[in-house]
C-alpha cells in the first residue's frame, strides 16, 4: 500500500509539471505587434502633450501649440524604431517638428526638434527638468526651385489657376528630389514619401500654397522638405527649403544634380539647444513621471 501511494504521488506530481510549465509559458507570452505599437503611441503621446513651444517676436516670446494628432507614424525595421511625428505651430506656415521615437524594448526614449522658421528664435521645453531648446539661427532658408530641362532646353513650371491643379503641380516638384545619407561608413537611400505630410496656405504673407514633405529612410523621416508658390508682388514662383532631422551627413538633389547637403553631426555640425535642429537629452523617464513644465 505505502508502494503505490508513492507512486500515485509522484505520478500526480509529473502529471501536474506539464500544465505548470505551459502556464509559465502562457505568463511569458510575447507582447503582439499591435499592442505594441498602441502602447508606445499612447507613451509618445504623453510626451508630446506634456512640451511647450513658443516663437520669439519684436523680443517676446508667444506660446504656439503642438497639434495633438501626429503627422506620421513611423517603423524603421532596420534600426529597429518607431515613433511618431507632430507639427508645432497654428495656421500658416509650421513653425517647427517634433519627432519621439524608441526601440522596441523602450528602454530608451528620444525627442529631437526641427525649427522650419526662416528666422531665429524658436524654442521649447520637452519637460520639466530638462534643457530647454532656443534655435538662435533660420530654420529654413527657401530657393528657387530648379527650371526643368526639357530637350536641353529650360522649362518654368507656370502655376495653374485653381489651388488643386497648384498642389497636383507641387507634388509633381517634390517627385524630382532624391537623396542619401552617410552614417557610419555606410550609404543609405533616401526617398520622398509620396503622401505629403502637411498642407497650408498663408496669402497674407505671400504664401499662396505650401506643402510639407517627408525624405525617408523606408519610412522614418531623415530630412524635410518644403515647398512653396510664393507671391513676391510682381510674380509667384516656386521655392523649395529643406531640412535635416538626424546626425548623418545627408545629400539632396533636384533631378540628379545636388543641390544641398549636411555634414555629419560632430564633424562639422552641432545639435545643441541653441541650434535649429536639437535632441533633447535625458528623455529616458517614464511619461507617467513627466511633469509639465511652468
Amino acid at each position: 500500500m505505502y508502494v503505490i501511494v508513492v507512486f500515485l504521488l509522484a505520478f500526480s506530481f509529473c502529471a501536474a509539471c506539464p500544465q505548470q510549465t505551459i502556464a509559465q509559458d502562457k505568463s511569458k507570452t510575447p507582447e503582439s505587434e499591435q499592442t505594441l505599437r498602441v502602447r508606445l503611441a499612447k507613451r509618445s503621446q504623453e510626451m508630446i502633450e506634456a512640451a511647450r513651444f513658443h516663437v520669439t517676436i519684436d523680443g517676446k516670446a508667444q506660446q504656439v501649440p503642438v497639434q495633438k494628432t501626429s503627422l506620421l507614424r513611423h517603423t524603421d525595421a532596420e534600426r529597429k524604431e518607431q515613433g511618431g511625428l507632430w507639427l508645432i505651430g497654428g495656421k500658416g506656415r509650421p513653425v517647427a517638428l517634433a519627432s519621439i521615437w524608441t526601440e522596441p524594448e523602450a528602454t530608451i526614449w528620444h525627442c529631437e526638434v526641427r525649427s522650419l522658421s526662416p528666422n531665429p528664435g524658436v524654442g521649447g521645453t520637452l519637460m520639466a527638468g530638462i534643457p530647454k531648446w532656443n534655435s538662435e539661427s533660420p530654420g529654413v532658408q527657401f530657393e528657387r526651385m530648379p527650371q526643368r530641362q526639357v530637350d536641353g532646353k529650360s522649362k518654368t513650371l507656370k502655376p495653374a489657376k485653381t489651388s488643386n491643379l497648384r498642389f497636383s503641380q507641387m507634388k509633381s516638384q517634390a517627385k524630382r528630389f532624391s537623396g542619401y545619407e552617410k552614417w557610419r561608413g555606410q550609404r543609405h537611400e533616401l526617398r520622398v514619401l509620396p503622401r505629403e505630410l502637411y498642407r497650408y496656405k498663408d496669402p497674407e504673407n505671400g504664401i499662396v500654397e505650401g506643402a510639407l514633405f517627408a525624405i525617408a529612410h523606408n519610412t522614418n523621416t531623415e530630412c524635410y522638405l518644403m515647398l512653396e508658390l510664393q507671391d513676391k508682388g510682381r510674380e509667384q514662383d516656386w521655392y523649395y527649403a529643406l531640412g535635416r532631422c538626424c546626425y548623418a551627413e545627408v545629400h539632396i538633389s533636384v533631378d540628379k544634380k545636388e543641390v544641398w547637403t549636411v555634414p555629419q553631426i560632430g564633424n562639422g555640425a552641432s545639435a545643441g539647444p541653441s541650434d535649429a535642429y536639437f535632441t533633447f537629452p535625458d528623455v529616458a523617464k517614464l511619461p507617467s513621471l513627466i511633469r509639465k513644465p511652468n
